[in-house]
Order: C-alpha cells, then structure tokens, then sequence
C-alpha cells in the first residue's frame, strides 16, 4: 500500500487564489474523497494518451478500459483533491507513482 496515514485536503495555489479563503464546512472535511469536479473530455486527454504511449510510457489498464468503454475520458480536476478514504488514497499513489 501507499505511504497515505492520514486525511487531508489539498489544493493548488491556483484553486486557492480563485476560491478565495474561506474554511470549509465540517461535512466536506469529513467526506470520503474530494475533488474539484468532474471533467469528461474527448479532446486533449485522448490526444495526450495517444502521444504518452506513442513515446512507451505506459498507461494503467484501466485508464484504456475505460477509453474503450466509453471513448472519453471521465476525471477529476486536481486542483482540489483530499478526503478521508486513506485506504483509497494509498492504493491511488501506489497506481499513479
């Protein structure tokens, strides 16, 4: 498993800067997993892909699958990103790194 121990809640400069500084309400603290929101795109991701593998780095199964499924890809916007699913998140870091 990953080196995840505990909850958290990350976010870019960036998402900071937009949002502005507020704290946030003990029900998003407590959730599972966080994220800034859901992007489904057919354009630059598929196109990345393509050149990731075209170069032979390789692309998690499921990422493919999942292209193949549903010809898009379904993610999240990283800029916000956190929760309290620690077994989750280690398994994430584990796959992504």
């Amino acid at each position: 498993m990953g080196s995840w121990k505990t909850i958290y809640l990350f976010f870019t400069k960036k998402a900071f800067l937009t949002c502005g500084w507020k704290p946030f309400k003990a029900k998003l603290m407590n959730s599972e997993r966080i994220g800034q929101h859901i992007e489904s795109e057919k354009g630059h991701y598929v196109f990345d892909l393509n050149v990731l593998v075209k170069h032979g780095i390789s692309i998690l199964i499921e990422i493919i699958e999942d292209l193949n499924k549903h010809k898009e890809i379904i993610s999240t916007n990283a800029g916000i990103i956190g929760g309290s699913n620690i077994d989750f998140f280690q398994v994430y870091t584990e796959r992504a790194f």
